[in-house]
């Protein structure tokens, strides 16, 4: 992480090498969530206020509006009040304080700038719009099916080249944001869809190996015409709202998470670095949380 403060001197008496190995151990936490907690704390510790360990309620409030006045935006104050949480319940856990002084102090509130997503009947009814076997609306349900499919960004379909594209295995290899590689799965009703793009794609433009997702004219898809066509679709599907492609992505994150899929598998599928994002990119609903507690907590 750029800027991270070094350990301070006093980071012992602090337990912060504790702390950072506890999170590790115990709460498997990734590497760059570790970084993230020990730079939130090490900031924490290099404040005016004492020992982490005599730490009162009062301490922690001064340092959270002593960063907002700082100008730390509110997903970080969001994230460092997280870590100083967890460290906090460390050193209660640990014997190495008498009391945790984050009781009562609340998270900050995120304003949610991601859009609802679409439903399961909303998004069938999409994905069945480019319907017929013109090379336009073949092309457009292999977009649409893969895009949900898989959670790409639209500059990554758009992207996209054929030869990393495993139709036997059912997976596609995809470079992301920062030259991050990764790989991710898409079942058998994308592969279908592909499958008859390739078709109609092969009989079009047989002299055109990349990329996959070609133009009716034959040049490379752009996000204007993605978006373009997905709007068409979302009215003809009758939904009233406005449908982009990042509401796809949002779409395939959350019902992945509604159906039991694990939150960090979810994190490697969309490409995101940090985990805290994936948490804020997925939307379930109060009566499937209902549902999870009622099959899965022992105490009934």
């Amino acid at each position: 992480m750029p800027n991270s403060p070094e350990i301070p001197h006093d980071a012992a008496s602090a337990n912060v090498g504790p702390f950072l190995a506890y999170l590790k151990r115990e709460r498997r936490l990734s590497p760059l969530s570790v970084e993230a907690y020990r730079y939130a704390v090490t900031s924490y510790i290099r404040h005016p206020g004492g020992d982490p360990a005599h730490a009162t309620r009062q301490t922690v409030v001064a340092y959270l509006d002593a960063r907002k006045a700082d100008g730390l935006s509110a997903s970080s104050l969001f994230q460092a009040t997280i870590a100083l949480r967890h460290y906090h319940r460390f050193l209660l856990l640990e014997g190495l304080a008498a009391d945790d002084p984050m009781t009562g102090i609340r998270l900050p509130k995120l304003q949610s700038r991601l859009p609802k997503p679409l439903t399961l009947q909303e998004m069938e009814r999409l994905l069945a719009a480019p319907a017929g076997g013109r090379f336009k609306n073949v092309r457009n349900r292999a977009i649409l099916e893969l895009l949900y499919a898989t959670g790409l960004r639209v500059s990554e379909a758009v992207g996209l080249q054929a030869g990393l594209v495993d139709l036997g295995g059912g997976y596609l290899r995809v470079l992301g944001k920062g030259g991050r590689e990764r790989i991710v799965p898409f079942g058998a009703r994308a592969k279908t869809a592909i499958e008859l793009y390739l078709v109609a794609r092969a009989a079009k433009f047989p002299g055109i190996a990349e990329p996959l997702f070609l133009a009716s004219h034959g040049g490379g898809m752009t996000r204007g015409i993605i978006e373009a066509q997905l709007k068409v679709y979302a009215r003809s599907a009758g939904i009233t709202r406005s449908v982009s492609p990042h509401i796809l992505r949002h779409s395939f994150a959350t019902h992945l998470l509604s159906g039991g899929a694990d939150l960090r598998a979810i994190q490697e599928m969309l490409g995101h670095k940090r985990i805290t994002t994936t948490e804020r990119y997925t939307h379930v609903e109060p009566e499937h949380l209902r549902r999870v507690w009622d099959r899965a907590h022992p105490r009934q």
